[in-house]
C-alpha cells in the first residue's frame, strides 16, 4: 500500500505529515521553507516518491460560515501546480482549526517552534481527512443493498 501526504500550504513555510501504509495513522514529517513555488513542489515530489505516496491532500481554510478563506484562491493554484508535478492526485479537505489543535498537542513549556508547528497542523489535518474518508466508506457500506 501507498501513503497519503498532507500539505499545509503557507507562503514561508509548507507543513508535511504522511500516513502509514494502511492509511489509519498520521504523523508529522517535514516542513519546507518555501522561497518559490518551483522550488517547495520540487521538494514535495521527491519525498513524495520517496514515501510512496499514492495521494496528495492539500487543506483549505474556511470561515465558521463555511467560506473559503481569501487565501483559499492561492492555495488552489499552489496545488494544481503540485498535482502537476508530481503527478499525483490532489484532494481538498477543510483545515480550520488545525493550527489551533496543533499547538494545544505540543509539550507545555516546548517554546513556540513555528516549523513543528506547521508540521503538527499538517497531521491534524490527514488524521481528519483519514476519519472523514473512513466514516465515507462505512456509510456507502450501511446503505450498500
Amino acid at each position: 500500500m501507498a501513503r497519503i501526504l498532507a500539505v499545509d500550504f503557507g507562503e514561508r513555510r509548507i507543513g508535511l505529515a504522511t500516513s502509514d501504509a494502511e492509511e489509519t495513522l498520521a504523523t508529522p514529517r517535514r516542513t519546507l521553507r518555501r522561497t518559490s513555488d518551483e522550488a517547495a513542489i520540487a521538494e514535495i515530489a521527491r519525498f513524495a516518491r520517496e514515501e510512496e505516496v499514492r495521494l496528495l491532500v492539500v487543506g483549505i481554510p474556511r470561515s465558521p460560515e463555511g467560506v473559503e478563506s481569501p487565501i483559499a484562491g492561492r492555495i488552489r493554484s499552489f496545488a494544481s501546480k503540485l498535482a502537476g508535478g508530481t503527478g499525483l492526485e490532489v484532494r481538498f479537505h477543510e483545515e480550520t482549526l488545525t493550527s489551533d489543535e496543533a499547538r494545544r498537542r505540543l509539550p507545555p513549556g516546548a517554546g513556540f517552534d513555528k516549523e513543528r508547528l506547521d508540521r503538527e497542523a499538517a497531521a491534524v489535518l490527514l488524521e481528519d481527512f483519514i476519519a472523514s474518508a473512513a466514516a465515507a466508506s462505512a456509510e456507502r457500506r450501511t446503505k450498500a443493498p
